[in-house]
């Protein structure tokens, strides 16, 4: 009869933590149904991608000399050219490259769930690691489902995790061929799986050397190749430009204290739970035991993973994590840095989860209060990761707004720049001009050195303004270096700040231009417009 009532209680703790783990994914399908469709940039970096997208799809080159037009980012193209792929096939290209990150994502979580099901045989556990995944959405700043690199580079990351564990030759081949193409997503997968690879090539050898030319060939072959045929601007941009951020203390401590360590306290509590019972040896199976099911992956007890195993899981967490804090920790790292270590910490979650489960159901007469205290600890680590989704929605007069300020914008004369949301002139049918990231890259805003490029351009902007070739300016936030000009050429445009006068959604908060929007002046001092350009930067 007890046992009854114990396997009771466990069903009816189960089902709570099912129910409670439906409220992120809810949250997470809300968001991305509210907000995918939409044409405007929902993140301010957002703009760059999508004329990145756009150039490829013209077919203009898209790694040369920056221009006032165009400037490329400094990650590696494979997921511009994947959406590219999309929109030329769907037409509307934000649209297909958003529905990329999202499947991406989703793809994320169903790997991070078929890891910890296959390693626990806990089919709960797997489905609450994936939550707790999708569940850092808010963390993330909600970048699962932008126009962005990340989505993607986590599953790659996740792929070619599940092929190393294979331990065979072909799939040691094709992980590597992944890591390649992860690294032409992000170039930090190659930091993410550096401790992983030493480690499998050190000890396995035999079947884990097709790994090192996969990559080796994989990553310097179309590198070469993308390089000269682009006259080393390739270089420039994927290995010259990412040099010029500093370093900033303060994000490298907010990352372990805010992004880790306070929403997923509990997470990374079970976690090392885990790791150090695992590497401990006593829940480690005998050798004979191992050697006769050495080709089978999936342990028979949840507890009773190898440390090999372990070490194989520890590996790429330190690389995930690893990765995560060094992009984190430099001047410009967004909190969308850290979704691989969301992808880490998830996994050791999962795996903890299924460990601890089998703990407890071993405890005996305490089985019912251990049992209670571990499902109270997994309850306060999902309602610590529940959002307000409508701090990542748009309001309807933010969306508004928008589509009355493209309007607007058809009836100018003359080209638009708006820095922070360099694409949006291409919806009233104009042409664009450079992003304020790409021009913050070139100038040192990141803490790093002004370039001869970015002065190049600056010039070339301020000569802009300066004959006032501009029929409009938008400033979302402050630009460095072109205040003079601005002001001098320029006068604001009060009428156009009438637009919208609502609430703003966080998620726009940096949307300022409807209060900024600058047209000619009609009368003023050309000789007086026009300023040196100082490496300090000048307002």
């Amino acid at each position: 009869m007890k046992v009854f009532l114990t396997n009771k209680r466990k069903e009816i703790f189960n089902l709570g933590l099912f129910a409670l783990s439906l409220i992120p994914i809810i949250l997470y399908f809300f968001v991305i149904y509210h907000r995918i469709n939409l044409p405007f940039d929902l993140e301010w970096g957002e703009g760059a991608g999508i004329n990145q997208i756009y150039r490829m799809l013209s077919g203009e080159k898209l790694y040369g000399e920056p221009t006032i037009k165009f400037a490329p980012l400094v990650y590696t193209p494979f997921y511009y050219w994947l959406s590219s792929a999309l929109g030329g096939i769907f037409k509307q290209v934000t649209l297909a490259a958003r529905l990329l990150s999202v499947l991406a994502s989703l793809g994320a979580a169903g790997i991070i769930a078929w890891l910890v099901i296959t390693e626990t045989d806990n089919r709960l556990a797997g489905w609450l690691a994936s939550v707790v995944y999708l569940a850092c959405f808010a963390l993330s700043d909600g970048f699962y489902d932008l126009v962005r690199v990340d989505s993607l580079y986590v599953f790659f990351l996740l792929v070619s995790f599940l092929l190393l564990r294979l331990r065979s030759k072909p799939a040691a081949l094709a992980a590597g061929l992944c890591i390649s193409l992860g690294f032409f997503t992000k170039q930090s997968t190659l930091i993410v799986f550096l401790p992983l690879m030493a480690y499998l090539l050190s000890k396995s050898w035999n079947t884990a050397w097709p790994l090192l030319p996969a990559v080796v060939l994989g990553v310097i072959l179309p590198f070469y190749w993308i390089d000269t045929r682009t006259g080393g601007w390739f270089t420039y941009y994927i290995l010259r430009l990412p040099q010029e951020h500093g370093f900033s203390l303060i994000s490298a401590i907010d990352f372990w204290i805010g992004d880790l360590m306070g929403p997923l306290g509990i997470a990374l509590g079970f976690g090392l739970f885990y790791m150090v019972f695992q590497l401990s040896g006593k829940f480690t199976r005998k050798k004979s035991e191992l050697e006769r099911d050495q080709g089978d992956l999936r342990m028979k007890s949840r507890a009773e993973l190898s440390q090999h195993q372990v070490l194989i899981y520890l590996l790429f967490a330190v690389g995930a994590i690893g990765s995560a804090w060094t992009t984190r920790a430099i001047n410009g790292g967004g909190a969308n840095n850290a979704m691989s270590s969301y992808a880490a910490v998830a996994i050791f979650f999962g795996l903890s989860y299924g460990f601890v489960d089998d703990l407890v159901k071993n405890a005996a007469k305490q089985e019912d209060i251990y049992r209670s205290i571990f499902f109270g600890l997994v309850a306060i680590q999902l309602v610590g990761l529940i959002y307000n989704p409508f701090n990542f929605i748009p309001t309807a007069g933010e969306v508004e707004a928008n589509r009355v300020l493209i309007a607007r914008m058809k009836a100018v004369e003359g080209p638009i720049w708006i820095p922070y949301r360099s694409h949006l002139p291409r919806l009233a049918g104009k042409e664009t001009f450079i992003h304020a990231v790409n021009l913050f890259e070139l100038t040192g805003y990141f803490k790093g050195d002004v370039l001869p490029e970015g002065r190049k351009v600056i010039d070339q902007i301020r000569k802009n303004m300066c004959s006032q070739s501009f029929g409009m300016i938008i400033i979302d936030q402050q630009i460095p270096w072109i205040g003079k000009q601005l002001e001098s050429a320029y006068q604001v445009d009060d009428s156009i700040s009438s637009v919208y006068e609502g609430r703003k959604s966080p998620v726009l908060s940096w949307q300022n231009g409807f209060d900024a929007v600058y047209v000619p002046r009609e009368n003023y001092d050309p000789a007086k417009c026009l300023g040196i350009f100082e490496p300090e930067g000048e307002n």
